[in-house]
């Protein structure tokens, strides 16, 4: 868009999870444009002008797909996706509808996210410092081949994950214990993304590998 409607609106996140537990509890968000009237909301005009708004529980996971079973889409709502809220700043879209029965949203992977974040990180002209609120922190960064990752609130984290530019998983580290050393020494120069991985939320960090 031309406008930077986000600066004025607040911006809305998108990540992905390869946990399927995270996504067992919490409440999901979906905005849409519905664009027909139908049967089950008779009462309501829709024609692509009004926003509709509903909530409720993933109750559905596939590596492909989350959704909701029991429940239909309504003509116009495709491309709308299903949010998570973390808190009053916090929204990230986890899936976009891309079948209306059983409200199916194909599930945004690590290769997905990786290429729409390299996109998006080219085009924005923000500061690149640090992120404010996050949890942890990376020291330093850049760095020549060893990163230390603190928590500010004494997270407990499952699994670190080291993703490319290219969306490919390249290091793993089940069951850190914060402070932890991370050790990048064999890997090639370049940007990378760290997937922080606690039982309740995912937290990506980018990281250059000098």
């Amino acid at each position: 868009m031309d406008d930077p409607i986000g600066e004025a609106t607040g911006w809305l996140g998108m990540g992905f999870n390869n946990n399927d537990s995270s996504f067992s509890e919490g409440v999901y968000y979906k905005f849409s444009y519905p664009a027909v009237n139908v049967p089950w909301f008779e009462d309501q005009e829709f024609n692509g002008d009004t926003l509709f708004y509903s909530y409720g529980s993933i109750t559905a996971l596939a590596p492909e797909a989350i959704g909701v079973n029991g429940v239909g889409g309504i003509p116009g709502e495709s491309g709308s996706s299903l949010t998570r809220v973390e808190n009053e700043s916090n929204y990230t879209t986890f899936g976009v509808l891309s079948l209306s029965n059983n409200l199916r949203h194909s599930r945004i992977n690590a290769s997905q996210f990786y290429a729409f974040e390299s996109i998006i990180a080219d085009d924005l002209l923000v500061d690149s410092g640090p992120v404010i609120g996050s949890e942890y922190t990376l020291f330093p960064n850049p760095t020549n081949g060893r990163i230390s990752i603190t928590s500010k609130d004494g997270q407990v984290v499952n699994q670190f994950e080291v993703y490319n530019q290219m969306g490919a998983l390249v290091l793993l580290k089940s069951k850190p214990i914060l402070p932890y050393n991370l050790d990048l020494s064999g890997l090639h120069s370049g940007l990378y993304f760290l997937s922080i991985i606690s039982d309740n939320q995912v937290k990506t960090e980018r990281l250059i590998l000098r």
